[in-house]
């Protein structure tokens, strides 16, 4: 039987949630049923996942997006919900029978945009494609003093793998955000505020740095003691100040801010 006649068969229908997430990391499919469903793509596994009711509409209209919540425990959310630079993760909505799991229907694909956690749930918020191209703004370049660029990208050229900028070391201890590490020798107090610590695939920001103790934005949801951890220095985004482009990391070729902008606004007060 098709898909269409299955949906409408009283005595058939049995209809199947399936989701799959494709991403910089990893690959994950769930499913909102109460058995792990396999098909020709895989396995999908049994989830507490939760989603709100699909829109009718055209591409006039805005804020058409799948919304979903998920255990804030999982895997996926610690991997990708927290990321200091969020990476890519694709949302595939698929409906199936149980009688013929293989035979799906795409009712929605898109990039997730956005992460909200709240309480144990974590919420994901996925625009369709074409929704998604035509409200996409790119983010302007500011006429500010402090650099636009992020550090280590294209623009900037920082290379954070190289020896001075980078350290690989031990976890010794864990308390929440702080985290004491075996050796963090490569680095002055303070110098990797605004870096990045990663351990696995999961990435946290920086905060704070002393002696071997560092202070991260956010708590890892997988890291323990003696896993192995990656430190990478921070920058200011200033042009010449001691954390910043020509003192930190000799780039002023590269700065990507306007240093001699004012700090005072002319319409409110004299320069």
């Amino acid at each position: 039987m098709t898909f269409d006649s299955t949906e409408k068969s009283v005595a058939l229908a049995a209809p199947v949630e399936l989701y799959k997430f494709t991403g910089t990391f990893n690959t994950y499919r769930l499913t909102s049923h109460v058995d792990n469903i396999t098909n020709t793509e895989g396995t999908y596994t049994a989830e507490a996942i939760k989603r709100v009711k699909l829109k009718n509409a055209n591409q006039e209209e805005s804020n058409l997006a799948l919304e979903l919540d998920l255990p804030y425990a999982h895997a996926m959310v610690s991997e990708y919900a927290f990321q200091t630079s969020p990476p890519e993760l694709i949302c595939e909505f698929y409906r199936c029978h149980l009688n013929d799991v293989n035979d799906t229907l795409l009712l929605w694909r898109g990039k997730v945009l956005s992460w909200t956690i709240t309480g144990r749930v974590a919420k994901l918020k996925v625009p369709n494609v074409f929704s998604y191209a035509l409200d996409g703004q790119c983010p302007p370049v500011k006429y500010q003093a402090p650099c636009n660029h992020i550090l280590g990208d294209e623009r900037c050229g920082v290379d954070l793998t190289a020896a001075e900028n980078q350290q690989i070391s031990t976890i010794d201890s864990i308390s929440g955000n702080s985290i004491v590490i075996a050796d963090a020798s490569t680095f002055a107090d303070g110098e990797c505020q605004g870096g990045s610590m990663i351990v696995g695939s999961e990435h946290r920001l920086i905060t704070n740095n002393v002696g071997t103790t560092f202070t991260i934005a956010t708590p890892f949801a997988g890291a323990s003691a003696s896993d192995s951890v990656t430190i990478q220095r921070g920058c200011d985004h200033s042009f010449n100040g001691a954390g910043g482009c020509i003192n930190r990391f000799d780039n002023a070729i590269n700065f990507g801010g306007f240093p001699l902008v004012p700090d005072r606004n002319p319409f409110a007060k004299r320069i």
